[in-house]
């Protein structure tokens, strides 16, 4: 925690605490070929010497066994497995000084996304029905600290800068919903087309039956179509269908709907 917990601009760089993980990575290796050597290490596993009177206090009555050796060795080799899994991407990138320069200001933790989430969570218990936008700005405000920049200004630039901030926020949702109603209609296009290449899909292996099928085929191959359904088929199949009308469904893409002629 104090190794990559720190403040921004002071301590390691991005690339450096890719290799200090490396380094701990090797370290645990090496232990987990000896487990029992963890009871009398003097530093922990990022070099730091080791002064803590617990921990001195635990190693003196623990004791010597082959359990415990196991337990150390299955411990060591999860740690392992997991630095691992979660690091395999930034191990297996080649550093150089351009790189290690363009992530010179990345952050070596989440906190910052951390303490918004535990913020926001705090604030819609405080305020279950307050909109996101709300809730989004008094975050922000909270964390870029605008109320007290705002109180440093004078009275008359104060309100000029909240009625600019309210009618900017104005137009800015009303382009977001713009957006939003925009993103719905193509939403709802692409699943209805979707759902007529389905239908089409259906129809096409319904014809491919119908082409080879018997008059007498159709509850075979229909089980679902009820008799009077069926005998209709076997009207058509045989050609018996005289004077009477048959609808047709058209879908127009155009308009995304069905017509009947």
């Amino acid at each position: 925690m104090t190794k990559f917990y720190i403040a921004p601009g002071t301590g390691l760089d991005y690339i450096s605490g890719i290799q200090v993980v490396k380094d701990v990575r090797n370290t645990l290796i090496e232990s987990s070929k000896n487990p029992l050597s963890l009871l009398k290490r003097k530093t922990d596993f990022f070099g730091n010497d080791i002064k803590d009177v617990v921990f001195d206090s635990i190693i003196s009555f623990c004791p010597v066994t082959n359990e415990i050796s196991k337990a150390l060795g299955d411990c060591l080799n999860a740690v392992i497995s997991v630095i691992d899994r979660q690091y395999k991407r930034q191990f297996e990138m080649s550093s150089n000084d351009l790189l290690k320069d363009q992530t010179k200001s990345a952050r070596l933790h989440n906190i910052d996304s951390e303490e918004l989430m535990g913020m926001f969570s705090a604030a819609k218990h405080k305020a279950p029905n307050a909109t996101l936008c709300f809730l989004s700005s008094k975050l922000r405000a909270c964390k870029n600290k605008t109320t007290a920049l705002l109180c440093k200004k004078p009275t008359d630039i104060q309100n000029k800068l909240i009625l600019w901030a309210i009618s900017n926020a104005r137009k800015n949702r009303f382009t977001s919903m713009q957006c939003h109603n925009e993103l719905k209609l193509e939403l709802l296009k692409r699943m209805a087309d979707k759902i007529q290449k389905r239908e089409d899909k259906d129809r096409r292996k319904v014809e491919k039956i119908l082409k080879s099928c018997m008059p007498d085929q159709v509850k075979e191959m229909f089980p679902d179509l009820e008799n009077n359904e069926a005998s209709d088929f076997e009207e058509i199949l045989i050609g018996a269908a005289i004077g009477r009308s048959i609808c047709h469904m058209w879908f127009d893409n155009a308009n995304n709907t069905h017509e009947v002629y």
